[in-house]
């Protein structure tokens, strides 16, 4: 089954913080485009793999990015086919 994927307000408010921080202390947005790139990549992934990943509670589900440090945190509602993005974790954060 593919799965619609939607981003919560958390990691699109983290993807935010991202943007603002590599361009106001770095004057570059490369990294941005990359960690961008990659949501995009993990989005696509989990549309055709979702729960596939290792559990990390009852409800939510680990996806560890292989090209960049951060841990994306997914539910699934298999009712009305869609994964949401619930959180995105660099991996110095706590988890």
């Amino acid at each position: 089954m593919k799965y619609k994927v939607v981003i919560t307000k958390e990691v699109d408010d983290a993807l935010d913080e991202i943007d603002n921080y590599c361009i106001s202390h770095f004057n570059n947005y490369d990294y941005a485009q990359k960690v961008l790139n990659e949501i995009l990549r993990v989005a696509s992934y989990l549309s055709e793999n979702a729960g596939r990943t290792p559990k990390y509670t009852s409800n939510l589900y680990k996806y560890t990015s292989p090209n960049i440090d951060y841990n994306f945190y997914y539910s699934i509602n298999k009712r009305y086919g869609i994964v949401y993005i619930e959180k995105m974790l660099a991996f110095k954060q706590n988890q």
